[in-house]
């Protein structure tokens, strides 16, 4: 009986007392900096895509 009654209580301390932390909640000012960051990767890709190499152009060798 004192068995049961010990994983009883064990059962319902772990479903009471959990182990997961808060989930965070993000202010205003996280969500303008995110979307900053966004906007300025997405302009760093589309200056990487836009480089063009005409046909017969050499590449120059990569740095050491």
């Amino acid at each position: 009986m004192k068995k049961l009654v010990l994983f009883f209580s064990a059962a319902l301390l772990t479903t009471v007392i959990s182990c997961r932390q808060d989930d965070d909640n993000f202010s205003t000012e996280d969500y303008q900096n995110l979307e900053l960051i966004n906007k300025a990767s997405q302009k760093i890709a589309d200056s990487a895509n836009s480089t063009t190499v005409v046909e017969g152009d050499p590449i120059a060798p990569p740095k050491k």
